[in-house]
């Protein structure tokens, strides 16, 4: 393919017929394959171009993140002891004006204004050592936690402008829309640019609202134990799955966590909220409809993350309520007896457009809201403007009976293909995660597949998947960055607990790869997962920046992996448990990798890497329930 980039209007197929097929770029071009569609603007008109100080009591915008009383950081600026918030107000426009006014003195060293964006005043009645102390962010951060005889404020400076861009979106919404090659904010509160934002920044952590409690389901769930157990471990022996119940809402509807054997940590029933009710405390904006938003929550404990899409709204009651979501993670509420969700923002709310880069898409009207920067200059003219589209930008499908042989993908730029998040989960197997059968190169009945020197970079999804019947395949000298969810997956097909049919991902070999900031939107995301997988090799990859297990194995299905040689820090950045490497291993399996059908999988061998656990990493190496023939040596472990 020679240099320039290629706008898909549908995914790119391929099959057995194109077996021995080579796609790369031409030598020295660069070639990306981008799931957008470019719009085009006739032009942007003022919409709301305005200037307000705003007060908000019992708010702390600086709430842990200083490391000492009347100390400073770069962004956060400590501006005395006072009497009175309206002395911090003033004091933070005083800063501002001080070191405007010093930058734009004649000098050879011009530097930029700074100023004080918000304040933060602990009333002289806070009862610790913060009391009487002013403070001022010289950053855009506006994600207060809520704490009494604290508060805030800041200057709200609107500059939001709209544009007709009728007949140009396919579908009826816009997932995502990249400017000049970078994401814009989706409008959302807690403000916060999931990019460069890590929790708990942009998440509301203050009071908890009321949950709604989880939907009855008609069709109880059917508990079936599948023959034979195993015998050398007296926990997790026995294959068992619940299907429909509660479980109803994974596709297909069945989970280790919907039947009577289930077990390990905080092993309860799936469950999930059905709505919440908020307060006026937990808005920045009165919201008139909120409707069509989306609620982006934890699970009360870290270990996934849900999204729900509002399909009803009370704005006298605040009361919120959802059909749809809750399958993004397996594991559900911890107690089912008080059903609530963790920290949350809101997205998709035309009030919350109140922050740089933040966008909003009327659907009905097929106006785009934008807020380009904090000064009241309209967007560049010459800026390129592509909203997301695909999900997937190539699609490679063969079958055990008929693979698809010997394809390479080689040397391309793979982005925007749309987030996942919403599309129907299912849960892979007896670990925690769920998981969407998607990813922007999706992979299933191939042999001998080669992806090498690409670069996967801001697509919402997860970036490259190995599917059902997978062997050989070789990933090798890419680079993931800025990725929605997960970076690389493999996920097989069983029959319940036998897997001798070998419709799995096996002899794989990942090495060389770089991956890093990835879980833009979905946290329980990691640079490698693989679910009902054997026989991976990872070996030479640099893993870092990622919210949780940086290498993810979601069961023991077969074993004969080998980690090796790899680089893996700064993993649980915004979650807790793991580390740099995780393995859970509930589930036994009755698979053909020993050699002959057997429920005792090879073992796993785990040497000569380096792992950094930081963060909040429990553990470099987390073999979790159930976990077995591992073979742990040689590795450099840092704490």
């Amino acid at each position: 393919m020679r240099e320039g980039t290629y706008y898909l209007t549908s995914t790119i197929q391929l099959s057995s017929h194109d077996s021995g097929l080579t796609i790369m770029s031409y030598p020295g071009e660069k070639v990306e394959i981008n799931g957008g569609i470019p719009i085009a603007i006739p032009g942007w008109k003022p919409y709301n171009i305005s200037s307000a100080p705003r007060t908000y009591a019992s708010m702390n915008n600086i709430y842990g993140q200083i490391p000492a009383p009347k100390s400073s950081t770069a962004t956060i600026k400590y501006l005395g002891t006072l009497m009175t918030w309206q002395d911090c107000q003033s004091a933070c426009n005083k800063y501002s004006h001080t070191q405007s006014s010093s930058s734009s003195s004649s000098s050879s060293n011009v530097v930029a204004p700074v100023a004080c964006l918000s304040w933060t005043y602990h009333e002289p009645t806070l009862n610790n050592s913060y009391a009487s102390q002013c403070y001022g962010r010289t950053d855009n951060v506006w994600s207060p936690t809520v704490q009494q005889n604290v508060t805030s404020g800041r200057t709200v400076a609107m500059n939001v402008y709209v544009a007709s861009i009728a007949g140009q979106i396919i579908g009826d919404e816009m997932r995502g829309l990249q400017i000049n090659n970078k994401r814009a904010i989706r409008a959302r509160y807690p403000n916060a640019d999931p990019e460069l934002a890590v929790f708990p920044e942009g998440w509301w952590t203050g009071g908890n609202p009321s949950w709604g409690m989880p939907f009855p389901y008609p069709n109880a769930t059917t508990n079936i134990t599948y023959s034979p157990v195993r015998t050398d471990i007296l926990q997790f022996n026995r294959y068992s799955m619940g299907f429909n119940g509660t479980c109803s809402i994974f596709t297909p509807p069945e989970s280790y966590w919907c039947s009577a054997d289930r077990d390990g940590g905080g092993a309860s029933l799936f469950e999930v909220p059905s709505g919440m009710t908020v307060t006026p405390d937990m808005m920045d904006n009165p919201w008139k409809n909120v409707v069509g938003a989306v609620v982006h929550m934890w699970q009360v404990l870290h270990w996934e993350l849900w999204m729900f899409e509002v399909d009803s709204y009370d704005p006298q009651t605040m009361k919120m309520g959802w059909h749809k979501g809750g399958f993004q993670g397996a594991r559900g509420l911890v107690d089912t007896s008080n059903p609530r969700g963790g920290e949350w923002y809101i997205d998709n709310l035309l009030e919350e457009l109140d922050n740089p880069n933040e966008f909003y898409y009327d659907i009905e009207n097929e106006i785009l809201y934008y807020f380009p920067n904090s000064t009241t200059a309209p967007p560049p003219s010459t800026a390129t403007y592509v909203a997301t589209n695909l999900e997937v930008l190539i699609n490679i499908t063969g079958s055990q009976q008929n693979p698809v042989k010997g394809v390479t993908i080689k040397d391309l730029v793979f982005r925007n293909a749309a987030y996942t998040y919403m599309a129907p989960h299912g849960v892979p197997s007896g670990g925690d995660w769920a998981l969407q059968r998607s990813a922007a190169v999706i992979v299933e009945g191939t042999q001998d597949f080669l992806l090498s020197g690409c670069h996967f970079d801001r697509v919402d999804g997860n970036g490259f998947m190995l599917s059902g019947y997978n062997r050989n395949a070789t990933v090798e000298d890419n680079e993931f960055s800025w990725i929605g969810d997960s970076a690389m997956l493999a996920w097989g097909y069983t029959n319940g607990i036998d897997g001798t049919a070998g419709d799995q991902p096996r002899g794989t070999l990942v090495q060389r790869n770089i991956v890093r900031e990835i879980g833009m939107f979905q946290k329980q995301s990691s640079a490698w997962f693989q679910a009902r997988t054997a026989q991976t090799h990872l070996k030479h990859n640099i893993f870092f920046n990622g919210p949780r297990a940086g290498i993810n194995f979601n069961d023991g299905f077969g074993g004969g992996n080998e980690i090796d040689s790899n680089l893996v820090f700064n993993q649980c950045r915004e979650s807790s448990d793991h580390g740099p490497f995780n393995s859970w291993d509930r589930l036994p399996f009755w698979t053909d990798v020993p050699g002959k059908p057997s429920l005792t999988p090879l073992y796993n061998d785990i040497h000569h890497n380096f792992f950094i656990c930081n963060y909040g990493s429990s553990m470099c190496i987390d073999n979790d329930d159930g976990s077995a023939y591992y073979k742990l040596h040689d590795n450099f472990e840092v704490y």
